[in-house]
């Protein structure tokens, strides 16, 4: 469940700490003196680059002793460039989750364009690239950063006008494969990414839909209807890529028991009217321990209490057939 996160720290902060480091002659720092200029710009492009980091490779110019030293700059233990590390650990003191999948879990630092040199090594320490995540998520984002898809559009009878017409509609058109272009014109269409915490604003409110499934401990996880369409496709692509749905499915089941056993410890019938008068303050005590995020596994799980009946029946069914644990019993887990 992604987060979204307010970065303080400015891109003139990054390149002064850079300049510092080639004033201090570190290594490398004959490579990036010249090279400055040209960071600054590509710092300066990086919306862009989120959104199209194809076209940003294009544009870009740099040979590769100057993206090696690129590269280097986030591996350096350099004084000056010490915010990264402390960044790390601020993110693991004030986060109560992983900005990507909203699970609990050990956070590190990603690259969100990833910093190999072949890919984007100028972005390697540039703040608005290091996004905290935990190491789930980075082995299934490994480096990918965007899928371009084409979407077909049937031809009329009349190529000539529908030609036209197409091209008048939209600025990226191009007809693929001459000789079977008769049937088809291919259309560019903007390219599916994953949510970046720092620049998906919409992340703020609650978006995310949970739904019992017929299988035991099984929910559906999927963005809310409610939102525009590209941020839904965007946000149910993130899920599928990042195989949030299937992560997340125990640490639902975790916090529903959790909610049933507060629901017992304050002698709270199990029937719909006294469950949904007792969710707000559930919800308060759930997004306190996530550091205020609405996407967080267990707000997001007690906001599906709230909007979904049948997210609702499936934890009254649950409380009846659940076994309460005996705190004075000592027995292995079995596995």
């Amino acid at each position: 469940m992604p987060t979204y996160i307010q970065r303080t720290r400015q891109i003139s902060d990054d390149l002064k700490a850079i300049s510092v480091f080639v004033k201090e002659e570190q290594k490398n720092s004959d490579i990036l003196r010249p090279q400055l200029s040209n960071l600054r710009s590509m710092f300066n492009n990086y919306l862009h680059a989120v959104e199209d980091p194809n076209s940003h490779r294009a544009w870009r110019k740099y040979n590769i002793s100057a993206a090696t030293a690129f590269h280097f700059l986030y591996d350096s233990k350099a004084k000056c460039l010490s915010y990264v590390d402390d960044f790390r650990h601020d993110a693991i003191d004030k986060l109560g989750g992983c900005p990507y999948c909203g699970l609990p879990s050990n956070i590190t630092l990603d690259h969100y364009l990833p910093r190999k040199i072949g890919a984007f090594p100028e972005f390697s320490i540039l703040s608005k690239n290091l996004v905290p995540a935990c190491s789930d998520c980075q082995g299934k984002k490994s480096d990918f950063y965007t899928l371009t898809k084409e979407k077909s559009i049937p031809k009329r009878r009349s190529r000539l006008k529908t030609t036209r017409k197409i091209k008048k509609t939209y600025k990226h058109i191009k007809i693929s494969n001459r000789k079977s272009s008769r049937h088809t014109l291919s259309m560019r269409i903007k390219p599916l990414r994953l949510l970046h915490p720092y620049v998906d604003s919409f992340l703020m409110h609650s978006v995310l839909s949970i739904y019992p499934t017929s299988q035991r401990n099984r929910f559906l996880v999927h963005a809310k209807g409610s939102l525009r369409k590209e941020e839904r496709e965007r946000l149910n692509f993130h899920l599928k890529k990042l195989n949030i749905e299937t992560r997340c499915n125990h640490a639902i089941g975790r916090c529903r028991n959790a909610i049933i056993r507060d629901l017992l410890s304050n002698n709270i019938s199990f029937d719909r009217k006294s469950i949904v008068k007792e969710l707000p303050r559930l919800l308060k005590s759930a997004l306190e321990r996530a550091a205020l995020a609405p996407n967080a596994i267990e707000p997001a799980y007690i906001k599906s209490l709230i909007n979904h009946p049948s997210t609702l029946d499936d934890l009254i069914i649950w409380s009846q057939n659940r076994i309460e644990p005996n705190i004075l019993a000592a027995k292995p887990i079995i596995l």
